[in-house]
């Protein structure tokens, strides 16, 4: 019998800055960044998507060893009452979702 997939799930907080919108992770210390608020939905499925494949490929637990965003993130997630977006998807025999609340 097969093992469970492993399921990833994280946060996000999006927020603007210097022209450009920032999608901070708020388990792993991660970001990435899109020019439009449209672009965010996709940008985080494939940097996400990267960060596993790439993990994997090389034999190592995705996320393995990063820290923590710093508390300043979690707050803003926090206090984020603009809309927020779920994202859900598969990569390379694992699910991932990413829930991402806007903070503009």
């Amino acid at each position: 019998m097969k093992g469970t997939r492993p399921a990833y799930e994280l946060h996000a907080v999006v927020y603007r800055e210097d022209g450009w919108w920032i999608a901070r992770f708020l388990e792993h210390s991660l970001a990435t960044a899109c020019r439009t608020l449209e672009e965010i939905p996709a940008e985080l499925e494939r940097f996400l998507t990267v960060q596993i494949v790439a993990s994997l490929e090389s034999g190592v637990e995705p996320f393995q060893d990063l820290p923590r965003a710093p508390q300043r993130f979690w707050d803003l997630y926090d206090q984020a009452d603009g809309r927020h977006e779920i994202r859900r998807f598969r990569v390379s025999g694992a699910s991932a979702s990413c829930d991402a609340r806007i903070a503009a």
